[in-house]
């Protein structure tokens, strides 16, 4: 059985857009937001951000990658394959080692094989009304404060 038609019957298909994203994904070499932007007629930069980085969250849209990928035989072992010829062998006369690096790292990029980057914003608003406190009471705040944010640091640390 076809392994394609095989994978098909276990999951529900991309989407147009979901593939439309997928083969923008590939033919820029791996950057999400831009292949939103193709892919999603008329959505600003910020929302394709977004979408990209949900897209690139689907099984379904990383399976589209890599089968687009397979179909052009760009594999992990193949840019192992390489990266092991650059490093024994040299170059051609034309590439430089940045070229050859670049391409393997866009590839590995591609193929979802760099950890994820995670990110966390936090933002607390706090105001305090000093001017009317005593010196005693507003340092005594301001350690209350203090003390605050390094559990909040904390907690964001055990959470990672």
């Amino acid at each position: 059985m076809n392994t394609r038609i095989a994978h098909q019957k276990n999951r529900t298909p991309p989407t147009l857009k979901q593939k439309r994203f997928a083969h923008e994904y590939v033919k820029n070499g791996g950057n999400a937001t831009k292949a939103a932007l193709e892919a999603y007629d008329g959505v600003d930069y910020s929302s394709a951000k977004s979408m990209a980085m949900q897209n690139l969250q689907k099984p379904v849209v990383q399976e589209e990658i890599n089968i687009i990928l397979k179909k052009v035989h760009m594999t992990p072992e193949y840019a192992l394959e390489r990266l092991d010829k650059v490093i024994n062998s040299g170059l051609g006369v034309k590439a430089r080692n940045s070229d050859s690096l670049k391409g393997i790292e866009m590839l590995f990029k591609l193929h979802n094989a760099f950890p994820n980057k995670r990110t966390e914003h936090v933002s607390k608003s706090v105001r305090l009304h000093l001017s009317s406190q005593s010196f005693v009471d507003a340092q005594a705040e301001l350690q209350k404060l203090h003390e605050l944010s390094a559990s909040l640091l904390a907690e964001l640390k055990s959470t990672s």
